[in-house]
């Protein structure tokens, strides 16, 4: 198969675009991933050696396909590295670290690992104001803040925990305390990945050392960069990048992590020679829907000039505007055009409500519940999420960090009559 095979002039065009700073504005089913595995195949045909290329993505899953589809196009794409932005910069730091001091074998800590260091960490800083004080969970969201989006920790507070302004010098105490206590047992959590591959590409030597190992970047699904990620991509670049970003600013969608449709614009901004490529042609909708797409597009500001087309032919079909009065009304109706379409014979099978979020689908379950309509979730637990998978991670955690007291932590209070001042007690002696 010839890797230029069935592209529309602009993917092909994005495919041949190797050099300098390229910024692709792709709308949703225009086939992005297509392209960047095109385009990942194409520079390795084109000599370009694949040890030389880095793919970052947002999820694991993402990096494995891609790269899987660009091997079976050119097999020596198993040579490219890829990942996210997270399990690139813990390859970075192991491979590294001797030059940050950080032990051989990493120890990464879990989100529920951090609350428990940061409970122990709290519990030896009083909180400053009488009566109830910030859980663990709430100091974990508002320091991760500040490391994603680079916020003073005021700012965080104020979006995270507006509930406890005024206290930032009990936060950044705690802070203080929480990032000794992982440095004095070789530990990092998930922003420390971020924040230090981000220190490490800054750094004269160790920068230029990563940029000649990766000088050719694409960067997938760049309008979820957060302020860190962009540091990382920024330092990946350097004065003469090679970095592609494939974006859409009309899908950022993830402001609560710290991500901004600006993240699009910085990005020619910083390299201000870019070449904005577009994607127009979807494969996924149909005309009156996309123009209806079109219409919002039109109003951002700012926005790159762009019209999304329809491959599949036009139907009778219109998207509708529905109001309602609350959240009760909108899960009625929903369920009432769901029992209409089953009675014009469109099974419920082939049906979906989509939601922002699962605690907006609440209301929608309980009336689906109450009218008795079959359905079935789509997400829930990831299974390193599980209670029982967790406690075999902290044990294989044990064995490979016998200092990981977050791992002690946990598994220690699985012993019937053993709380948490035992466990604290127990981790001192």
């Amino acid at each position: 198969m010839s890797i230029l095979a069935d592209l529309n002039p602009d993917q092909e065009a994005v495919v041949r675009a190797v050099d300098g700073p390229v910024l692709v504005v792709a709308g949703a089913g225009s086939g992005k991933t297509t392209v960047l595995v095109r385009r990942v195949a194409w520079m390795i045909e084109q000599g370009i050696s694949p040890s030389s290329i880095l793919l970052l993505t947002f999820t694991r899953a993402a990096a494995s396909s891609m790269l899987a589809r660009a091997r079976a196009l050119v097999p020596e794409a198993r040579e490219v590295t890829g990942g996210t932005f997270h399990s690139v910069g813990a390859l970075v730091l192991r491979q590294l670290h001797s030059v940050f001091g950080l032990p051989e074998a990493l120890t990464v800590l879990d989100p529920e690992d951090v609350q428990d260091a940061i409970g122990n960490c709290a519990a030896a800083e009083p909180f400053p104001w009488k009566g109830r004080s910030p859980k663990p969970g709430t100091v974990a969201g508002v320091l991760s803040r500040v490391a994603n989006t680079k916020v003073s920790v005021a700012e965080a507070i104020t979006q995270r925990a507006p509930d406890w302004e005024g206290s930032e010098a009990w936060f950044e105490a705690i802070g203080r305390r929480y990032t000794e206590w992982k440095l004095d047992r070789g530990l990092l959590d998930y922003d420390d990945l971020l924040t230090w591959f981000a220190a490490a590409l800054a750094h004269p030597q160790v920068g230029e050392h990563l940029r000649a190992r990766w000088p050719y970047v694409l960067v997938d699904e760049h309008q979820d960069s957060n302020a860190v990620q962009l540091d990382i991509v920024y330092g990946l670049g350097g004065d003469r990048p090679n970095v592609m970003a494939v974006g859409d600013p009309a899908q950022a969608i993830y402001a609560f992590r710290g991500s901004a449709p600006a993240t699009l614009f910085h990005f020619r901004e910083r390299w201000p020679h870019t070449r904005v490529l577009a994607l127009e042609t979807n494969y996924r909708s149909t005309q009156p829907i996309l123009d209806l797409v079109n219409a919002v597009d039109r109003a951002m500001v700012p926005r790159f000039p762009r019209e999304l087309r329809a491959v599949r032919p036009e139907t009778a079909e219109r998207p509708k505007l529905v109001r309602v009065a609350n959240e009760r009304v909108q899960a009625e109706e929903l369920c009432a055009r769901i029992l209409a379409a089953r009675d014009a014979g469109v099974a419920l099978a082939e049906q979906a409500v989509l939601v922002r979020s699962m605690w907006a689908a609440r209301r929608v379950e309980a009336e689906l519940l109450a009218q008795r309509i079959p359905y079935r979730v789509v997400g829930g637990l990831r299974i390193d999420e599980a209670a029982h998978v967790k406690d075999l991670l902290a044990l294989a955690r044990i064995a490979e960090n016998p200092r990981n007291e977050p791992a002690w932590t946990r598994i220690l209070g699985r012993l019937p009559g053993v709380g948490t001042a035992t466990v604290r007690n127990a981790l001192q002696t």
